[in-house]
């Protein structure tokens, strides 16, 4: 991924769109461009990414970084993973890096977070000039990757997980409100 693959515009909401459209990728590098990256996860969720890209541009990056990183936990495939948390740093989540963990949030989804133990994360926004601080920042201690298809499916899955972790509530008490979600939707 270099930086002639993404305009350094600062409008984020259409660099997002830029990034996840362009089709002109880092010829042989070996690293995907976003909208391969979105491709990849949508051959495992289709439902999923197309409800998450109508969702708005900060949502829809967190969405789908973090799909992408349970599309790795399953498949064993990273390349997504890598791109897509890259890709929401560049538009312009809020993001934080700590202890070799990305940390991205917005309000109203809640925060998300990406262990990086091999720096490819780190060295893709080192390329791209846009590391985000680096400081310490305690992990609030909810397991959310797996609820990331319903968190693309349900606004209130979204809220719930958002007001979860801002009130620090026990992973298990978010897991059975995520069930209860799931059930009513």
């Amino acid at each position: 991924m270099e930086t002639r693959f993404l305009s350094k515009s600062r409008h984020l909401r259409e660099e997002l769109d830029h990034w996840l459209n362009d089709t002109d990728g880092p010829e042989d590098s070996g690293e995907l461009t976003a909208l391969e990256a979105v491709d990849r996860v949508r051959a495992l969720f289709p439902a999923e990414v197309e409800a998450a890209e109508r969702l708005p541009w900060d949502h829809r990056a967190i969405a789908l970084a973090e799909l992408a990183n349970w599309f790795a936990k399953v498949t064993g495939d990273y390349g997504p993973k890598v791109t897509l948390f890259a890709a929401a740093v560049y538009a312009g989540v809020e993001a934080v890096w700590s202890d070799g963990v990305l940390y991205l949030s917005a309000p109203g989804i809640g925060e998300c977070s990406a262990h990086d133990p091999h720096d490819q994360i780190w060295e893709v926004l080192e390329r791209l000039g846009c590391q985000p601080p680096t400081k310490e920042h305690a992990w609030c201690g909810i397991r959310r990757q797996h609820w990331a298809p319903l968190l693309c499916l349900s606004a209130g899955a979204r809220r719930l997980m958002d007001w979860a972790q801002a009130h620090r509530l026990r992973n298990e008490t978010v897991d059975r409100l995520m069930r209860r979600v799931c059930l009513s939707s």
